[in-house]
């Protein structure tokens, strides 16, 4: 069977197009010859950082699909081998269970076949922000301006968030969470409400602030849960801290931790280093990086805290921001049947 190369690209924001073009190595052949496949995710997200369709139990699975040089009748649509669909119209499927699976795209005519595939992650908890409301390069922190708590819910993720205190000079930002989709670095609240990123995400994604004082903080599920997964970004406010304050082998850490049922932290963590100083200048990840969650195991909560070298000598406060950005959190009832490697 000939090569392929599949390409993957954002359109409108949220939407993911799979074009497959075969390449052809022999001499003489025809470009012309080989089918061509269009494959456009419209729901549901699909993680940019791991190319997974993220698919929350329950939701429809809806694509568009074209097709150059294809017989007409050998368009097929397959989860797990199973033919779903033959039409390049939507045939939308929805799962009831937790788990992976493989989706496949093809066609083929006369001489060439070409396919397109994609993993398939269902889950019942999922932290995306993509089911929020915000206009456009705006944000979300909190409804009130006196420091009051609430919560918002995610894909089935309830999180706490303090709103921002208007009080002269005892004003304060927002505390815990909120989310934004602040992409162009020329916004105004860019820096204290985007990401730090090389190419801008376009679409919705967690803020995460801690007092500097103390920076940790919990996120406790309704239920005992096992995490899989999180995708992590710095906060342009702690970076732009960080090229001024930071010296030869400065570290800002994200820790996560894992809270079990007797609310106590799991000795078992996972960690992130956003930002390192260097001898000449200070390199800060300028990307969305998945971290494995999956050593945690069953547990009713994460603690987020954020392990910086430069802080107080005496209180431990930071001399910086304590802030992140987050998405795709993700959270299953039972590890049985679920793999996402």
């Amino acid at each position: 069977m000939l090569n392929n190369m599949i390409k993957i690209r954002m359109i409108n924001k949220s939407l993911y197009t799979f074009l497959l073009i075969p390449l052809f190595f022999s001499c003489g052949v025809n470009k012309e010859s080989g089918p061509r496949l269009e494959v456009t995710i419209l729901q549901p997200r699909v993680d940019p950082t791991t190319a997974q369709a993220l698919l929350l139990k329950g939701q429809k699975f809806v694509y568009e699909s074209k097709t150059i040089g294809a017989d007409k009748d050998s368009y097929k649509w397959e989860v797990d081998n199973q033919v779903i669909g033959t039409s390049l119209l939507t045939d939308s499927i929805s799962y009831d269970t937790e788990g992976v699976k493989q989706a496949r795209f093809s066609v083929s005519n006369v001489a060439f076949d070409a396919y397109a595939e994609i993993e398939v992650l269902i889950v019942k908890y999922m932290a995306f922000f993509d089911d929020l409301t915000l206009s456009d390069n705006s944000y979300w922190v909190g409804d009130a301006t006196d420091g009051s708590s609430t919560t918002f819910t995610t894909g089935n993720v309830v999180l706490p968030n303090t709103s921002p205190k208007v009080d002269g000079d005892n004003s304060d930002d927002f505390y815990n969470f909120g989310y934004s989709n602040i992409s162009e670095s020329s916004a105004t609240d860019y820096e204290k409400y985007g990401a730090y990123l090389r190419v801008p995400s376009g679409s919705n994604y967690g803020l995460a602030r801690m007092k500097q004082s103390d920076p940790t903080m919990n996120l406790i599920f309704d239920t005992e849960l096992y995490p899989v997964s999180i995708s992590i970004a710095n906060s342009p406010l702690v970076v732009t801290a960080a090229e001024t304050l930071f010296e030869n082998g400065d570290t800002y850490i994200l820790e996560i931790r894992g809270i079990n049922s007797a609310n106590e932290q799991t000795k078992e963590l996972a960690s992130f280093t956003l930002i390192t100083g260097g001898a000449e200048s200070t390199t800060a990840v300028n990307k969305w990086t998945k971290l494995d969650l999956d050593t945690l195991g069953k547990v009713k909560g994460l603690n987020f805290t954020i392990n910086c070298t430069k802080k107080d000598e005496d209180t431990g406060a930071l001399d910086l921001e304590a802030k992140f950005c987050l998405d795709n959190l993700l959270l299953v009832e039972s590890e049985q049947n679920f793999n996402p490697n």
